[in-house]
């Protein structure tokens, strides 16, 4: 077992961490420090050793954290594997906050500042890795070798050499270090390549694009019919207006067993996931299949299982 714990199902307030730190411990044991201490460093590139500073000194918690992408869950990192196991049997099924029953399951990784403990050079590895992400000029480079990683994988199932692969992906290159006018190269019909006016981004990404309906001058999202669907868990939400964010769907769609809201912007389209199918049959009894978003009507359906 691992020395970290997954927490699900928690309430999303307090939305202050140190708040919900407190407030978690308390609940956890009644005679805890209020005071929370400066949470565990994870980033640092020293290779001194620093004693543990303990959250919670009976279960050993040494940090509690809560993603910003990942609403009502965190993450509880002890002291070892064993003290892990033991609050886990200790609060299993037993763990509420707020009124709210926590789902505590064993993390798929552990934390870094438990790496740094146990391996330092594997933990060097990584703080290296993770600063140079943070370059912008190392961000691009990566960018254009996946660029160029995917194109050649596309040439390849179209059947050409690799002689052909590597001129198209030269004039890549030589594309991508033109400043102001970046074309992207493609490959023809009939196996030759050709220049295109796009960005390099756009070369990889051009099968994702999303289908569109011309009308006149006005290109409008194709609305995939869903009135067929049988009754799922999970709905499909259509034709969303642009600017709007997965907050205010949460709270349109909102219900005690929401489990989570997928927006897809590059679509303008949803996907609302409740804990069961009857669940998600009261929020279409009670919304309807239509809403309007910021004067614009969007389609409520059920998913494709």
């Amino acid at each position: 077992m691992r020395q970290t714990l997954y927490l699900k199902n928690a309430p999303k307030i307090p939305r202050s961490n140190s708040e919900f730190i407190k407030e978690l411990l308390k609940t956890i044991n009644k005679n805890t420090n209020t005071d929370v201490p400066r949470p565990q460093s994870t980033l640092s590139s020293s290779k001194d050793e620093k004693p543990l500073t303990f959250l919670d000194e009976n279960y050993k918690i040494v940090s509690i954290t809560r993603p910003r992408n990942l609403q009502g869950q965190c993450f509880i990192g002890f002291s070892d594997a064993a003290h892990a196991a033991h609050f886990c049997h200790t609060f299993k099924d037993k763990l509420f906050l707020r009124g709210r029953s926590v789902v505590i399951e064993t993390a798929k990784h552990d934390a870094y500042w438990f790496i740094a403990q146990q391996s330092p050079t594997v933990y060097r590895r990584l703080h290296k890795h993770l600063s140079m992400k943070k370059d912008p000029k190392t961000l691009l480079q990566l960018r254009n070798k996946r660029i160029r990683r995917r194109l050649r994988c596309r040439l390849r199932k179209k059947g050409l050499g690799e002689t052909a692969i590597q001129q198209v992906l030269e004039r890549l290159a030589t594309s991508q270090l033109s400043a102001g006018n970046q074309k992207s190269v493609l490959p023809a019909k009939d196996g030759s390549s050709q220049a295109t006016s796009m960005a390099p981004g756009a070369a990889a990404s051009a099968k994702t694009t999303p289908a569109v309906q011309h009308q006149g001058n006005n290109t409008k999202k194709k609305v995939v019919d869903v009135g067929s669907n049988p009754p799922n868990k999970v709905l499909l939400v259509q034709g969303l207006p642009e600017g709007i964010t997965e907050q205010q769907l949460a709270e349109r769609f909102a219900s005690d067993k929401l489990v989570q809201v997928r927006f897809v912007q590059v679509r303008q389209l949803a996907f609302v996931e409740y804990e069961d199918i009857q669940s998600a049959s009261k929020v279409v009894e009670r919304l309807g299949h239509s809403q309007n978003f910021n004067d614009t009507t969007a389609i409520i359906g059920y998913a494709k299982r």
